[in-house]
């Protein structure tokens, strides 16, 4: 069977089958020409209502999201940084779930701080003390994995 492509009007040849699924277009190349010309908005397969206006939690401004976002989840924030900001006041100390009492420092305890660290890379002349290597050209889980296995020599150190 012979059909008239819908957006460059090119003859092309199709099996009745596929003309019952809707096919119309002669390449893919048309076909995205179409889903671009004639389906947006309402047209379109995946249309979910359109933009929904909201008010930002942090600020109280306007802002608009789609139905789908606002299914998926919240959308109280009219912006990442907005979101920042709250979660920076409501979740500080006490308040964030992660927090342990201000036990940060745990296993190696408070002197284990910046000046420590400096000391013992001087000390070791800025290499790794199992393979060599100098600091410059290890990667940060090269060196966690390090730490992890020197913890008890560290320990002593304090």
């Amino acid at each position: 069977m012979m059909i008239k492509c819908k957006i460059c009007n090119k003859e092309f040849k199709i099996r009745p089958s596929r003309l019952k699924y809707g096919k119309k277009f002669c390449s893919k190349k048309c076909y995205s020409i179409a889903q671009k010309k004639f389906y947006i908005g309402e047209k379109a397969a995946n249309w979910q209502g359109g933009k929904i206006k909201r008010y930002c939690y942090v600020y109280g401004k306007e802002f608009y999201r789609d139905k789908n976002e606002i299914k998926n989840s919240a959308c109280i924030y009219c912006s990442l940084k907005c979101r920042d900001e709250d979660y920076k006041k409501r979740f500080k100390l006490e308040k964030n779930p992660a927090w342990f009492g201000g036990k940060s420092f745990e296993p190696y305890g408070i002197q284990f701080n910046k000046e420590l660290k400096k000391k013992i890379k001087e000390r070791d002349n800025y290499k790794c003390q199992i393979c060599g290597m100098p600091e410059k050209e290890l990667k940060k889980d090269y060196i966690y994995i390090i730490l992890i296995i020197r913890s008890k020599i560290i320990m002593k150190l304090i």
